[in-house]
């Protein structure tokens, strides 16, 4: 049985969503591509194409203090529900600045780091 279009629409937001959640902030993938400009290596980088390993002293210098966290918990919810918003209005251009802004406080939370590393 075909997909209705109202069936293929909330199939195509949940896809964008999760995209979008999941790519890196930068959006950029590096030493990958074929096109000269992707031989050039970010600062710090290794040249066998991997990354410098940030020391676990410096990814701790990072967190947001104890007493900021809820406050960063409660802007990224209401941020993922304006990523959720921008989606459904095909505001892609948007969506890709919440999605940015959404990775930079979940770097600033211990627990989010927490639950990444238990799956």
């Amino acid at each position: 049985q075909p997909l209705t279009s109202r069936q293929f629409m909330v199939g195509a937001r949940f896809l964008l969503v999760t995209l979008l959640t999941l790519l890196p902030a930068s959006g950029h993938l590096v030493g990958g591509g074929r096109h000269p400009a992707s031989r050039i290596r970010a600062p710090g980088a290794r040249a066998d194409g991997a990354a410098a390993a940030p020391t676990f002293e410096s990814k701790l210098r990072h967190f947001a203090p104890a007493a900021d966290l809820p406050a960063l918990r409660t802007e990224a919810a209401r941020l993922e529900n304006d990523l959720q918003s921008a989606v459904e209005e095909q505001d892609f251009a948007a969506a890709a600045m919440l999605r940015d802004d959404i990775s930079q406080l979940r770097q600033k939370d211990p627990a989010f780091l927490a639950s990444n590393l238990r799956e």
